[in-house]
């Protein structure tokens, strides 16, 4: 068991944990990637919105790209019926992975609905009539615009629904901003406030219009919090993903500044494995986006560290590859900073 953190340990550890997820590139640094991925000189406004939905789909980058690379949006929009057959075929070989979060999309018809739901929203516009309606509105009004119509299109939940927005926001020009973490059933950053104020009742599953009202309150407070007392600043959307991200890695031990980036490398080890050695821009986008430290494949890692991911809840401090030395780190009790002889905990 998990010796007990106390209110102060868990502000310090969580501030903490958010500075080096930032300096690592995320949270979410797969939208960057995707971004980056889809910056290309035949890449259309329409192509680019359709990557971010091929991601969202598998939620991952390297499965994301398998499909754009099989089907660009003017392929899956001549094409429907080939695109379903390539999904059957594709699910039946094993040959799409998707994130654990994304359940719904796990059958090819389920994936099919939803890639299909994707190319009708584009083709009919409606992300352009979007984007004009919230440059017209205060920012926190257009988001619940943009809430309403895209959490409205197939297999889209509420996590999911965040990050397209997200996306939409930062890249395709969406002028909207989250006026909060979407906090009705969002029970994992609920908790994971309640450690940060634990005599607010946040851990309680409730979605009474007071339970709401005070989610939203600790959200505000909890920003406020981490600039205030820690120079740390984000913004909701960012907040939400690192609430989640810091209950998993104390609770769960498996979190830690710079996983996404080690998930994603082993699934683009498993897509290569998979379909061969496809002309991927991943390597190329990830060594372009992040720091050479937090990378795997330069550093002689594959996939995602479990002994790292142990180090807050068992060890006590928060891991970060800018600080610690993987390779000559025998002990995660006693990390060794980079260039160091002894460990960095001495």
């Amino acid at each position: 068991m998990s010796a007990a953190f106390t209110t102060d340990d868990h502000r310090r550890f969580f501030a903490e944990f958010c500075k080096y997820e930032l300096a690592s590139g995320g949270p979410d640094p797969q939208l960057a990637m995707v971004a980056d991925m889809a910056n290309t000189d035949t890449a259309n406004d329409n192509e680019r919105q359709w990557r971010a939905f091929c991601y969202i789909g598998p939620y991952n980058v390297p499965y994301a790209e398998v499909i754009w690379q099989h089907w660009t949006y003017g392929d899956a929009l001549a094409f429907p019926k080939q695109m379903e057959e390539w999904l059957i075929r594709s699910f039946a070989e094993k040959k799409i992975t998707t994130r654990n979060e994304r359940k719904t999309v796990r059958r090819p018809e389920w994936m099919e609905e939803y890639l299909s739901g994707a190319v009708s929203f584009i083709k009919r516009g409606e992300f352009d009539r979007l984007r004009e309606k919230c440059a017209a509105l205060p920012p926190r009004k257009a988001y619940e615009v943009a809430w309403d119509v895209i959490t409205k299109r197939p297999r889209i939940g509420r996590y999911t629904g965040i990050k397209l927005i997200e996306y939409m926001r930062r890249y395709l020009g969406l002028a909207v901003e989250s006026p909060d973490i979407r906090p009705k059933d969002a029970w994992s950053p609920r908790h994971t406030l309640g450690y940060i104020f634990p005599d607010r009742g946040l851990g309680n599953e409730s979605n009474s219009p007071e339970a709401l009202k005070m989610a939203r309150q600790s959200c505000e407070d909890a920003i406020t919090l981490l600039n205030d007392e820690y120079g740390v600043l984000i913004d909701m959307f960012q907040l939400q993903v690192l609430l989640c991200e810091y209950r998993e890695s104390w609770e769960s031990k498996k979190q830690y500044p710079g996983r996404s980036l080690d998930s994603e490398l082993g699934y683009a080890r498993r897509a290569e494995s998979e379909w061969g050695r496809y002309k991927s821009s991943i390597w190329q986008t990830r060594k372009k986006l992040f720091p050479h430290a937090h990378l795997g494949e330069l550093n002689g890692w594959d996939g995602p560290r479990k002994e790292v991911g142990r180090c807050l809840s068992v060890n006590h401090y928060t891991w970060t590859d800018l600080l610690f030395d993987y390779k000559s780190t025998t002990d995660m009790a006693k990390p060794m900073y980079w260039g160091q002889l002894t460990d960095a905990r001495a």
